[in-house]
């Protein structure tokens, strides 16, 4: 399997040579995808718990049940149903079906790693909670239209995260959180094409890729609210990337070409979640609606912006999941263990402007082990 991905993302990166201009892709990119949050409709903002902090609401660090020590927190794949049915036709050698069906569907695959990463969580005698972690993560997303456009988007993330967060108030209703990132960012440049192919210009890997880093920080906050039908409910607001996310703040050029990668602009999330210990038959339920990516979806529809779902627990170890991600259904299971978690989700992706046009249905995995 290994070799045949391998042969695959090679026969991808060929078709360069038939690339005669960009067909911009529009997917929202986000620099880090939690398997449990997708399964949840996308809400992260009121509703993340440890990896999902550092990203997104450094203020949840205060929502984190228990410290623990992760050895090791993979996503070792998150892949889109398109790219599933093209590896089945490499494995069976139909290459001209896997280029035919690339003209119509996004090849994507994701990889993403947490290792390792430390959760100190407030309790009755600290208002105060932190966390670190070293986070890499690997996006790839490659259309080829029927015109032999290739849009080939790719970026690799690696470097620390230290989020600390605190509450405040009387009765603790009130958390803000900060979260710093040191991140190097390496990401694709789709600009070579059948036009440098026949000046002679060489196809390597400067001339593919850009680099660059970046400080940046994120801010956010919770409020909670007083019980409304017996959940206990919370609002959300956090920035991302209040720096405007452009990866130069720091001096660091791998390739020296000079070539930037992508950047992630600044960004607003808002949110507000509603969690019981037990719903009847059931143990703790949660049910969130957000707007993310605010900022972050330049001439994108206001419907893409939209999340809503939840979890319920079914055992104290096992969750079932649900929700609507800019317009499509999403589920997913996690179990939970004392040791280990592992999370399965399905959801789909807008790819288009505007929600409804261009669903791209994915698949995730992830696995935790902690002390």
């Amino acid at each position: 399997m290994f070799f045949s991905i391998v042969h695959f993302f090679l026969l991808i990166f060929s078709s360069f040579f038939f690339a005669l201009g960009a067909f911009a892709l529009d997917a929202i990119v986000r620099p880090y995808q939690s398997v449990r949050s997708v399964g949840m409709g996308g809400v992260r903002m009121s509703t993340g718990l440890y990896e999902e902090n550092f990203f997104n609401n450094p203020a949840r660090v205060n929502a984190n049940p228990y410290s623990k020590f992760t050895l090791i927190s993979a996503m070792p794949l998150d892949i889109s149903k398109s790219t599933v049915q093209d590896l089945k036709n490499l494995k069976n050698k139909n290459y001209l079906n896997v280029l035919e069906n690339a003209k119509i569907n996004n090849i994507y695959y994701r990889f993403q790693i947490a290792l390792p990463s430390y959760y100190l969580a407030s309790n009755e005698e600290r208002e105060w909670a932190m966390a670190l972690g070293f986070i890499a993560s690997f996006q790839l997303d490659a259309a080829l239209r029927k015109s032999y456009n290739l849009n080939v988007d790719s970026i690799l993330d690696i470097g620390p995260a230290l989020t600390y967060g605190r509450k405040f108030l009387k009765d603790d209703n009130l958390a803000l959180g900060i979260t710093a990132h040191l991140i190097s960012r390496f990401g694709a440049d789709p600009s070579y094409g059948l036009i440098d192919y026949l000046r002679g210009t060489q196809l390597t890997i400067t001339s593919l890729e850009g680099s660059g880093a970046m400080l940046d920080f994120d801010l956010g906050g919770t409020y909670d609210l007083s019980k409304i039908f017996n959940f206990d409910v919370s609002l959300a607001i956090a920035i991302q990337n209040i720096l405007g996310g452009n990866y130069s703040n720091i001096l660091f050029d791998v390739f020296k070409n000079q070539i930037r990668p992508p950047s992630q602009p600044r960004s607003l999330g808002l949110g507000i979640a509603g969690t019981r210990s037990s719903f009847g038959l059931f143990g703790k339920t949660t049910i969130a609606f957000e707007i993310t990516d605010i900022g972050n979806n330049i001439n994108g529809s206001f419907y893409r912006l939209l999340h809503f779902g939840g979890e319920v627990y079914l055992l104290s170890t096992f969750s079932v999941r649900g929700g609507i991600n800019q317009g499509y259904m999403t589920a997913g299971v996690g179990l939970d263990l004392k040791y280990i978690n592992i999370d399965l989700s399905t959801y789909g992706e807008e790819l288009s402007l505007n929600a409804g046009n261009f669903e791209d249905r994915r698949y995730g995995i992830n696995i935790n082990l902690s002390i």
